[in-house]
């Protein structure tokens, strides 16, 4: 259970602030197992209420509180939404330091204070090492006076800064004064004429203020002597604990010299033991070095096989690509022997074909060979005849009938047929001389027509000579296509050959890659 701590660092503040206090409401922010807030109450105060962060200590403070104008609220942001705005007339708080967030507490104090309200804001100086009377919160921040002064600027225009410091002495009094003493200070066994403070106090608000600018304030002796046995009490169990301290290091020192000392015998006795295998172990050395030797051998041995073998193994790597190469060389030469052979098997249908073609034309070259010499011999048949008649017509015409009739009945008889010589010899046979002229204008007339029948016949032949010669020429360009073909078709199957031939090579490289393999 809690027990409310009667005097403290924050119970000067208290007396100080009775003026402030005297029937006024007080916002009491900080630890309510502090009895500031019985003591405000003493001093006046009309009612306090007292906003703990820590809500255990809160109920314990609670429970044990007898006054009914002390109430008790818990310190959260909960409990600062239901403060009422501009309610108190003064706020206290107890150690800025030991909040979390100072900067928020000062907010909710600025805003619970009335317009003409007074803050004292305290906080321990960081400097001092050893307090008059010990304050038993721990502090969260540090706050010097420039720094506590910059803080509560932030919620307040008007700020005042205190110092609470330790007044330790005797009070020379007389026991009987007639009248009202006048009280005198003397500070000269203390250098500086004051001691450094050991708490610091903002007195702030939002308008200007009063406050006793140096007050004193008494605090029974018992108090003071009890922190000091306190004191003393700390310091005499910081002495055993330290002294404690050093010795459990020297025993640990001792701890560690025999476990040391353990070491070294241990050691000394393996050295021994060691010692008594030392021969025993140089002969193991021995072997161990012969059986090195011998396995360094086989390992060189083993590095010239795995050298061989890697060796064998590029070399296998290199077939095998070769082979692979060959293979894709083969896949090749196979869609070029094929593609060979349907160009082969086109060859040889257009050969057949071209085969019969040329016998068909030759043939055919043959019988208008035959036609056109026939031709040719009737041809110059017809010229040697057409000139002799042409001679004889001249002849006829000039008067020379003699000759004209033995020499036309000689050519009739020798060229035109065996009818016209009939009928010619008829005639001749039974003629005179008077008949001649007549008979000569009979065949004159009948060799015009002789001659244009044979012009006819001429130019007819002429025409035939012309077509047998173009037929010939096509004969001649089939004969040259023909050759064409057998030259393409030879040169396909030598090139068949040439496949065939590098494709028995890929196949028998291949069957010696594949019995390396088998045999590797």
């Amino acid at each position: 259970m809690a027990v409310l701590t009667s005097m403290l660092p924050s119970a000067p503040i208290a007396a100080f602030a009775e003026s402030l206090v005297e029937g006024r409401r007080v916002l009491l922010l900080g630890s309510s197992a502090h009895s500031l807030w019985q003591k405000l109450l003493d001093r006046g105060a009309r009612m306090v209420h007292v906003c703990d962060p820590d809500p255990i200590r809160l109920a314990e403070s609670s429970a044990l509180s007898t006054q009914p104008n002390a109430s008790f609220a818990p310190l959260s942001n909960q409990a600062a939404l239901a403060l009422r705005d501009s309610v108190f007339d003064l706020g206290i708080v107890d150690n800025l330091a030991s909040f979390s967030d100072p900067a928020e507490i000062l907010r909710i104090l600025r805003k619970a204070l009335a317009p003409r309200a007074v803050a004292l804001v305290t906080t321990p100086n960081p400097d001092v090492r050893e307090a008059l009377l010990p304050d038993p919160a721990p502090s969260r921040h540090q706050f010097d006076y420039y720094s506590l002064y910059d803080l509560v600027r932030t919620a307040f225009p008007v700020v005042r800064m205190l110092g609470q410091m330790p007044f330790v002495g005797y009070t020379v009094a007389e026991l009987a004064p007639l009248d009202e003493p006048e009280p005198t200070i003397d500070a000269g066994f203390v250098s500086g004429g004051t001691e450094e403070p050991e708490w610091f106090i903002a007195a702030a608000s939002a308008q200007p203020f009063g406050v006793e600018s140096f007050t004193v304030v008494q605090v029974p002796v018992t108090e003071v002597l009890h922190h000091s046995s306190e004191r003393q009490l700390r310091e005499q169990l910081r002495v055993s604990r330290n002294a404690e301290r050093s010795a459990v290091e020297r025993l640990a020192r001792l701890e560690a010299q025999q476990l040391d000392l353990s070491a070294r015998a241990a050691e000394a006795k393996e050295q021994y033991e060691t010692s008594q295998q030392v021969v025993r172990l140089r002969g193991e050395a021995q072997g161990l070095a012969d059986r090195i030797m011998a396995l360094e051998a086989r390992s060189v041995a083993a590095e010239a096989r795995a050298g061989d073998a890697e060796r064998q193994v590029e070399q296998m790597r290199q077939a095998l690509s070769r082979a692979e190469r060959a293979e894709a060389e083969q896949a090749r030469l196979v869609e070029h022997l094929e593609a060979a052979r349907l160009q082969a098997k086109s060859a040889e249908q257009l050969a057949s074909d071209s085969a019969a073609d040329i016998v068909r034309f030759e043939t055919q070259l043959r019988e208008r060979g035959v036609a056109i010499r026939r031709l040719e011999a009737d041809l110059k048949a017809a010229e040697r005849t057409g000139h002799q008649l042409l001679r004889d017509l001249q002849a006829a015409r000039a008067g020379h009938h003699r000759q004209f009739g033995s020499e036309a009945w000689a050519v009739s008889n020798a060229r035109l047929g065996s009818e016209t010589l009939a009928a010619d010899t008829a005639q001749r046979s039974g003629t005179s001389s008077a008949w001649v002229p007549s008979q000569v204008e009979g065949s004159a007339g009948e060799t015009e027509a002789d001659v244009l029948r044979i012009a006819e016949d001429r130019a007819r032949l002429q025409a035939d000579l012309i077509a047998a010669e173009w037929r010939i020429d096509q004969l001649m360009s089939s004969l040259e296509k023909e050759h064409q073909d057998r030259e393409k078709l030879a040169a396909a199957m030598s090139e068949l050959a040439d496949a065939q031939c590098r494709l028995n090579e890929q196949a028998a490289l291949l069957s010696q890659l594949e019995s390396q393999g088998i045999r590797s």
